[in-house]
This record gives structure tokens, sequence and C-alpha cells, in this order.
């Protein structure tokens, strides 16, 4: 580039400047363009708009607090048949069928798992 600015060439002076007495009424000047009038309330539609929200967030944090805090059923809930409760139920018959059948498992597939055959 040989068009660059020298800074050290440059005025360390401003070249703007304001007329004179500016400053002086400036601040009566801007008081007099704002209205005079009362701000304005919110309109209807934001004041249904915002009680809405309120009254979601209300909601959520009720069921929160209704989630969290319900007390829990101290009883249990018996085991379906179909699932061992303890070793001993691991050799009853009925219990053994009953997975077998839920298992979708049939004579001839325990005939092939046990001799090691391809199906």
């Amino acid at each position: 580039m040989k068009n660059k600015p020298n800074i050290e060439q440059m005025s360390k002076r401003t070249p703007f400047t304001t007329p004179d007495g500016y400053f002086d009424q400036l601040t009566q000047r801007i008081m007099q363009q704002l209205p005079q009038s009362a701000p304005e309330r919110p309109t209807s539609r934001r004041r249904i708009i915002w009680f809405f929200t309120t009254a979601a967030a209300a909601c959520i944090v009720g069921a929160l607090f209704f989630i969290n805090f319900t007390p829990k059923s101290d009883s249990v809930q018996p085991a379906p048949p179909y699932i061992a409760t303890g070793p001993e139920d691991l050799y009853d018959e009925q219990f053994s069928q009953e997975a077998l059948n839920y298992a979708l498992v049939d004579n001839s597939d325990i005939y092939y798992y046990l001799s090691g055959a391809d199906m």
C-alpha cells in the first residue's frame, strides 16, 4: 500500500466541534421531547398471556410436588407365577413348564440342544 496514513503527522486535535451553547440547553430540549402522559398500562392481551404463563408454571410446580411427595405404597406386589422367586422354584415342575411355554420352547428344541445337532 502506497498511501499508508502516517500517525505521527496526524493532528492530536479532533476535527469535530459542537456549536456554542449546545450542552447548555440539552437537558431541557430532551425533556420537552418526552411524552407528558403516564406510561401505558399493559394491555388486556398481555395480562391474559401473563396469567396463563403463571398458571402453567404453577401447575408444573404442583405436579412435580405431588409426584415427589406422594406417599408410596408399602405393600409388596406378588411376583407373576412365571418368575422364579427362589432356588426352590427352579426345580418345580409347574414352574418349569410355564417357563418353557413362555419362552416358546418345545420338546424338539430341547432335543436338538441336548444332542448338539444342527437345526
